[in-house]
């Protein structure tokens, strides 16, 4: 442990009608899909065959894939494909055209999907399209440019995302398939997203809703009021902001208030997943797993290599929390959840779009428990509070 820094005596923080203990310290670094030269493995597609258009409309053009570009949306009738997205350390290549369709009827194909860079791993959102076309993968805002040192091997991609199939959390919430990110936002990202908000970024009233659950709405300008300055007090000792990149950046963003990581998703290409949707993930689905990482289910094994909590993750005894406690994003696999995603139990907990009122102000349900935590808060749960040291986000697509 760290004994130049400040420490944070360990105590109760009481969150709602949750008691959790306060303790903690560091750990880990990761890579993006496999692979990783130039003529790596080539991604999954990013688009879909367009529908039926009455005029051919122009497929938008995907962004840069993550790993390798998927293939050009299609065209309407009549219409051309979309352009592929670029693979990490792979050049743009454009999907090859639609076959002309006629007034009515299905357009053709979208282009093939590209080769170049790391294999890809993420479907991505779809691109606005001509009638019948789609957009191709693309990279997050929050990632273009970012070196991807995150996961276990500290070069994976930070914004890499895994599918998660259809069926029920717990005993009776449908959750439809989607797409959650496998980290949690980094300091990195967020700084991305800080600079696009000092520039003027703010997110549009109802966006970011949910397409599999539109009755939950999307974000409420007028409710969620957004500060002017939405970064949290650099220099605290358990902050993992800083106002400058340190080795902070491949840290997770913590200290986070609800309406800004809501903003924070829906500025880069997604959403806060449903409560439901964070459980069905945590649990494994149907397996209903006790930890996120349990196989068997009913497996409680719980140590340091699974996840960041009770300030252990610096190999140190519990007890008091440093800045040490909080652990690279995906450095722990024994940790991974059924379907890859990492620390989804310690390092931080995860605001889910189910929103709640806490102390008068617009809050939401986080789920997941901290690197402050003792075992008993790492278990499948979700409180709601005010943000903290242990408050951060990952997003759904």
């Amino acid at each position: 442990m760290d004994v130049s820094r400040p420490r944070l005596a360990r105590g109760f923080l009481v969150v709602g009608a949750l008691a959790l203990s306060c303790s903690g310290k560091r750990a880990g670094r990761v890579v993006p899909p496999d692979g990783g030269d130039p003529a790596g493995t080539a991604g999954s597609a990013g688009a879909a065959t367009g529908g039926t258009g009455l005029t051919g409309g122009a497929g938008a053009p995907g962004g840069a894939g993550v790993g390798a570009g998927g293939g050009g949306g299609a065209g309407g009738a009549g219409g051309v494909g979309g352009a592929g997205g670029a693979g990490v350390g792979g050049e743009p290549v454009s999907g090859g055209g639609g076959e002309s369709g006629t007034p009515d009827v299905s357009a053709g194909e979208g282009g093939e999907e590209t080769a170049g860079g790391t294999a890809g791993t993420s479907a991505g959102m779809a691109g606005t399209a001509g009638v019948g076309g789609g957009g191709a993968t693309g990279t997050p805002p929050s990632c273009q440019g970012l070196v991807p040192a995150c996961g276990d091997t500290g070069t994976r991609d930070c914004c890499a995302t895994d599918p998660v199939p259809e069926g029920t959390a717990g005993s009776s919430s449908m959750v439809r398939s989607f797409r959650l990110d496998r980290y949690e936002v980094t300091v990195g990202r967020f700084r991305q997203f800080v600079a696009a908000y000092e520039a003027g970024y703010r997110p549009a009233d109802g966006s970011g809703s949910n397409p599999n659950d539109p009755q939950a709405g999307g974000f409420d300008v007028e409710r969620f009021a957004l500060p002017d300055d939405i970064t949290p007090s650099a220099g605290n000792n358990l902050v993992t902001w800083t106002e400058s990149p340190t080795f902070n950046e491949y840290l997770p963003m913590n200290y986070l208030d609800w309406p800004v990581a809501f903003a924070f998703c829906i500025w880069d290409g997604g959403r806060l997943p449903t409560r439901a949707e964070w459980i069905h993930v945590a649990r494994g689905g149907d397996e209903q797993r006790a930890y996120p990482w349990s196989n068997p289910p009913t497996d409680r094994t719980l140590d340091i290599s699974h996840a960041a909590y009770d300030c252990m993750a610096d190999g140190s005894a519990a007890g008091m929390c440093t800045l040490d406690d909080l652990i690279t994003v995906g450095s722990k696999p024994a940790g991974n959840g059924r379907w890859g995603h990492a620390d989804l139990s310690g390092n931080v907990w995860e605001w889910t779009r189910d929103d709640a009122t806490f102390g008068g102000r617009p809050s939401g349900y986080a789920c997941g428990g901290a690197f402050f935590d003792i075992a008993q808060s790492l278990d499948v749960r979700c409180m709601t509070g005010p943000p903290n040291f242990g408050s951060g986000v990952r997003c759904a697509r």
